[in-house]
C-alpha cells in the first residue's frame, strides 16, 4: 500500500507540475491578450464553475474513490458498475446545472456577480458541465484502484487542448472583429475538457474487465451507497463553494468601497487572482497529489482496521506538508517582487505574492489533514473547521477591505486560515497521533 501511495503522488505530482507549468504560460498568455480588468472579469465567471462541479462531480467523484478502495472484494466488472452508476448520476445532475445556468445567466450576472459583461460567458460555461462530469467520474475511480497514470494523462490532455485552442485561435482566427476574449478563453475551457473526457472514455471502454464467478452487487444498493457516500461530501463541498463564490463577489465590491473605481477594483481582483493565487498554489501539486490518493489509502487502511499504517500516514503527512510549505512560504517572502516581475511583468503581483508567503504551511498542511479526515469517515469534522474558517474571513473582509483596502484582503485570509489549521491539527492532537 504505501509503494502504490508514494508511486502514485510522483506520478500525479509530476503530471501536476507539467500542467501547473502549461497553466503559467496560459496565465502569461490570458494576461497579456486580455489585460487585468478582462482578466478579473474573467475569473469571476470562476466561483460559479465551482459550484456547480461541487453539485455535478465533487462529492460523487470521492464516493466513487472511496467505494472502489473499500470494496475489496470486488471484482473489475463491479467496480465499473459503481463507476457507470455513478456517471450516470453525475451526468444527470451536470445536464441540470448546464440547463439551470443557460436559463439564469443574465440574473446571475447582474444580480449575483454584479458584472452585466459575464453573462455570455456563463452560458458557454453550460457546455463544460458534462463532459467535466465524466472525467471526474472516470478520475476517481482510477484513484480508486490506485491507478495514477490515467488521470496523469488527462490533465495534460486537457491543458495542452485547451492551450492549443487559444494559440490556433490568436494565430488564425483573431481579428479586430473577432478578438480573443473572455468567451474565447471559455470555450478553450470547453475544448479541454471534452478533449479528456473522450480520452478517459476511450480508455475506460478498452480496459480489460476480469471475469469472476462471484456475486456481484445490486445497481440499486450500489446508488444508495453512493448517494450515502456522496450527500454528506456534496452538501459540504457546496457550503464551502458557496462560502468561497461570496468571497469572491465580495472582493472587487468592497474594494470600490474602500475607494477605487471598478475598472481599479476588477484589475486589482484580476491580478490577485489570476497571477498571484496560480503562482502561490504552484507548489501546492505535490501535496494535492497527496491528498488525492490518501483518501481511498487511508479508508482502505480504516477498512482493514491498521492502524499503526494510519499513524504513520498521518505523522509523514505532517511532516512533509510542513516541511514543503516552509520552503515554499520562505523563497516567495524572498523573491515574491522579482518572480511577480519576470513571469508576469507585473510587480504588484509579486508583491501580493510576498505578503501572502506565510500562508502555504498552513494552505499544505490543512489540505493534507481535511483529506485524511475525510479518508477516515470524519467529513463533519472537515466541514465544521473548513466552514468556521470561511464565514471568519468573509467576516473579516467586510470589516477589513473598506478601510485598509488590498491590505484587509491580506490580514483577513491570514487570520482566518491560521484558525481553520489550528482546528484540524487540534483533532490529531487530541486523538494523539501527533505526540
Amino acid at each position: 500500500m504505501k509503494s502504490k501511495l508514494i508511486t502514485g503522488t510522483l506520478i500525479l505530482t509530476l503530471a501536476g507540475f507539467l500542467t501547473r507549468i502549461l497553466g503559467f504560460f496560459y496565465k502569461l498568455l490570458l494576461s497579456n491578450i486580455l489585460g487585468t480588468e478582462l482578466l478579473g472579469i474573467y475569473q469571476l465567471i470562476f466561483p460559479i464553475y465551482a459550484l456547480c462541479f461541487t453539485l455535478y462531480a465533487s462529492g460523487i467523484q470521492t464516493a466513487i474513490s472511496k467505494m472502489v478502495a473499500e470494496n475489496l472484494k470486488a471484482t473489475q466488472s463491479t467496480s465499473k458498475k459503481i463507476l457507470f452508476i455513478g456517471s450516470v448520476l453525475s451526468l444527470f445532475i451536470a445536464i441540470f446545472c448546464s440547463i439551470f445556468l443557460y436559463l439564469s445567466a443574465d440574473f446571475i450576472a447582474v444580480a449575483i456577480i454584479k458584472e452585466p459583461r459575464c453573462s455570455q460567458s456563463l452560458r458557454l460555461l453550460c457546455g463544460v458541465f458534462p463532459a467535466c462530469s465524466l472525467s471526474a467520474c472516470i478520475n476517481g475511480f482510477y484513484y480508486g484502484n490506485k491507478q495514477t497514470v490515467h488521470p496523469a494523462i488527462a490533465q495534460l490532455i486537457e491543458q495542452i487542448s485547451r492551450i492549443g485552442f487559444s494559440v490556433l485561435y490568436i494565430f488564425y482566427m483573431s481579428t479586430k472583429s473577432a478578438p480573443f476574449s473572455c468567451e474565447t478563453a471559455v470555450i478553450a475551457i470547453f475544448v479541454g475538457e471534452l478533449t479528456a473526457a473522450i480520452y478517459n472514455l476511450f480508455v475506460v471502454l478498452n480496459s480489460n474487465t476480469t471475469h469472476v464467478q462471484e456475486k456481484t452487487i445490486s445497481s440499486h444498493k450500489i446508488l444508495n451507497q453512493l448517494c450515502f457516500f456522496s450527500i454528506p461530501l456534496t452538501t459540504t463541498h457546496l457550503v464551502i463553494s458557496l462560502l468561497h463564490s461570496i468571497e469572491a463577489i465580495l472582493i472587487p465590491n468592497l474594494l470600490q468601497k474602500s475607494g477605487m473605481s471598478l475598472s481599479e477594483a476588477l484589475s486589482i481582483y484580476g491580478i490577485l487572482t489570476g497571477m498571484t493565487m496560480s503562482l502561490l498554489l504552484f507548489p501546492s501539486t505535490i501535496t494535492n497529489s497527496l491528498c488525492v490518493l490518501l483518501l481511498p489509502s487511508i479508508s482502505e487502511a480504516a477498512s482493514k482496521q491498521n492502524k499503526t499504517y494510519i499513524t504513520k500516514a498521518i505523522r509523514y503527512s505532517f511532516q512533509y506538508s510542513l516541511l514543503i510549505g516552509g520552503f515554499i512560504g520562505f523563497c516567495f517572502f524572498i523573491f515574491g517582487p522579482q518572480l511577480g516581475e519576470i513571469l508576469f511583468h507585473n510587480r504588484l503581483s509579486g508583491i501580493f505574492l510576498q505578503n501572502l508567503s506565510l500562508l502555504c504551511p498552513m494552505l499544505y498542511l490543512s489540505a493534507t489533514l481535511s483529506s485524511i479526515l475525510n479518508g477516515l469517515g470524519k467529513m463533519k469534522l472537515t466541514f465544521r473547521n473548513t466552514s468556521i474558517g470561511l464565514l471568519l474571513r468573509i467576516v473579516l473582509l467586510l470589516l477589513f477591505i473598506p478601510y485598509y483596502g488590498i491590505s484587509g484582503y491580506f490580514y483577513s485570509l491570514l487570520i482566518s486560515q491560521l484558525v481553520a489549521t489550528t482546528m484540524d491539527v487540534l483533532i490529531f492532537k487530541k486523538a494523539g497521533t501527533l505526540n
